[in-house]
């Protein structure tokens, strides 16, 4: 009998005390009660727009069209003149699996070659515009969906973001390799110094969750066809990237036991 008056009890807190502040009651409860109702919300919302399955189809999507990207963002790193930052960052991002790197940037180099003759190179191209226009729009009718947003971006406006976003994303990367070789040199000339060293060292491992915590806030500021505040989409951004980072810090340590097994 106690524990059916316990969990009757526990219904009624998150279907009625939970939502209803009392101005009466300490702000410390009132606060603990606004992030319990965010956290309720956000766990109700998550399960009813299936999240999950929206991130296995553009999981999906994403790998389909991940060297047609990449060929388009080296191509315009290669034709700055900055290849080898953006090769430096593949490299980077992909650290605990080198032999997928080498991989992927045998298929780019395939690809371009392959696009620049003949035929191909009208085909080729047409093929990379469809290819990326057709998952950033994908990404984006996930996004409205979950922000209940009716209304997606027109054909024009999408081209037009949407190649903006791939304009600065080889801005982004040659910035943020071009920071990662100057971090790294800086240690090695301040190796012998043991506060200045230990501080980079502290900045090249925190960087990570930098690069993840600005991709994640831009992703909610720009993805849906909506106006985002900066603040609710940080905080976000930095909720998403330190989970991302987790998970691929778990993912990447459970593949190497997995193999010592």
């Amino acid at each position: 009998m106690d524990i059916r008056r316990a969990i009757a009890s526990v219904e009624h807190f998150f279907a009625v005390d939970l939502w209803s502040i009392n101005k009466t009651e300490q702000r410390s409860l009132r606060y603990m009660k606004k992030v319990l109702g965010t956290l309720v919300i956000s766990v109700r919302e998550f399960l009813r727009d299936g999240v999950s399955n929206r991130a296995s189809a553009l999981t999906y999507s994403t790998l389909l069209s991940c060297i047609p990207i990449l060929a388009i963002l080296f191509a315009i790193t290669r034709g700055f003149g900055v290849s080898e930052i953006s090769e430096h960052f593949l490299y980077d991002t992909l650290n605990a699996q080198p032999e997928v790197a080498d991989y992927l940037m045998r298929f780019v180099d395939s690809y371009l070659e392959e696009s620049r003759n003949g035929l191909f190179l009208g085909v080729g191209i047409i093929a990379l515009l469809v290819t990326v226009v057709n998952l950033t729009s994908n990404i984006e009718t996930a996004f409205n969906d979950i922000w209940e947003v009716r209304k997606p971006r027109t054909f024009y406006r999408k081209v037009t973001d949407y190649f903006s976003i791939f304009l600065l994303l080889p801005v982004f990367i040659v910035v943020s390799g071009g920071l990662s070789i100057f971090i790294g040199t800086m240690v090695r000339e301040m190796h012998d110094y043991i506060i200045l060293g230990s501080m980079i060292k502290f900045l090249i491992r925190f960087s990570p969750y930098l690069m993840s915590w600005l991709m994640f806030t831009g992703l909610y500021i720009f993805m849906p066809n909506t106006k985002v505040h900066f603040l609710p989409a940080l905080i976000s951004g930095i909720v998403a990237g330190t989970f991302y980072q987790l998970f691929q810090f778990l993912y990447i340590n459970g593949q190497f036991a997995l193999s010592k097994y």
